[in-house]
Parts: C-alpha cells; sequence; structure tokens
C-alpha cells in the first residue's frame, strides 16, 4: 500500500510538470523542429574527388568526352563506325582560393590548402568548363537523313554546341 502512495506521489508530480511546460510547447516544438533538420543530409559537402564521375572519365578532358561520344554514337542504329573530333573554345580551369597577407608593406599570396580523405591539396574556389567551339563526326552511315539528325542531336546535347556547330560527314568504307 505504501508503494501505491510512492506511484501516484510520482504521477502527480509528473503531470504538475507537464502542465508547467505546457506554456513553452510551442517554442520547445519549434527548437526539436530545428535540430531535426540540421541532422538531415542536404549534400553539397562532395569533394572534388567525390563529384568525378563514377565511371572514371574526367569530363573536363576532351579527349574523354570524344571517346564517350564515339562509343555513344557507335551503338546508335545506322551509324556505323563513328570518329568524333572537338574543338575547344575555351580549356577547362581551376581557379584556388588565396590567402593574401600583407606586411612590412610586402604582401604574400598563399594558397588556402584543404585536407580531405585523398590527403592534403588545393581548396578550390571556381571550377570552368570547357567551352566547345565545334565539333566534327564522321562515321558510315551519315548518308541518311535520320541518322545525321540524331548524330547532331545528341552531340549537341552532351556539348552545348547549336546545331550549326556540329557537322556529320560520311566515313569511307573499309
Amino acid at each position: 500500500m505504501e508503494d501505491d502512495v510512492k506511484k501516484d506521489g510520482w504521477g502527480e508530480r509528473l503531470r504538475e510538470q507537464l502542465r508547467r511546460l505546457e506554456r513553452y510547447k510551442y517554442p520547445i516544438l519549434v527548437l526539436l523542429l530545428g535540430a531535426a533538420l540540421l541532422l538531415i543530409p542536404w549534400g553539397g559537402g562532395e569533394t572534388p574527388a567525390e563529384a568525378a564521375p563514377a565511371d572514371g572519365t574526367d569530363l573536363m578532358d576532351p579527349a574523354a568526352l570524344e571517346q564517350k561520344l564515339e562509343t555513344l554514337l557507335g551503338e546508335m542504329e545506322g551509324a556505323g563506325a563513328v570518329r568524333v573530333v572537338l574543338t575547344l573554345a575555351k580549356g577547362a580551369a581551376y581557379t584556388y582560393q588565396t590567402d593574401r597577407t600583407t606586411r612590412d608593406g610586402e604582401e604574400t599570396v598563399e594558397t588556402v590548402l584543404a585536407s580531405g580523405s585523398g590527403g592534403e591539396g588545393p581548396l578550390t574556389r571556381e571550377v570552368t568548363y570547357p567551352v566547345y567551339q565545334g565539333a566534327v563526326v564522321a562515321c558510315q552511315g551519315a548518308d541518311s537523313a535520320q541518322v545525321r539528325l540524331e548524330i547532331v542531336r545528341a552531340v549537341a546535347s552532351l556539348t552545348g554546341l547549336g546545331s550549326d556547330k556540329i557537322t556529320v560527314i560520311k566515313l569511307k568504307d573499309k
């Protein structure tokens, strides 16, 4: 019987505490919601090594893109053997974060280094992707207007070139 009195006293104290917290329920709810939002991984934490394509090709490299295009277009129905040449208007560039300090009238500029799972390297501030000037695609199936149109569409969508900058020519039969 004495245990029942202790349990009832404990329950009554808990109810009293909950009644006091009743007026703070909305601020507490907002704080809990904010904490939950902070725990959600939103992305954007990728390092340049993690952002690379999974198949190992670097799209910053025009030769790698040419190879990808040749593989893709070669599998297209009616295209046959394919060769691709891309010309660059402007190559890829990386801009690194620098730290400027002036001491005794002398300015020093140092590249900021960041350490990650791949080791230590420069902190990239901006990446400029290559800008293509034109493309020439030589394929065996170029005598078909439908094949030429599909090749122009595919190259345009992957390079950002307009259709007037893409030339499709017939590759001689071997």
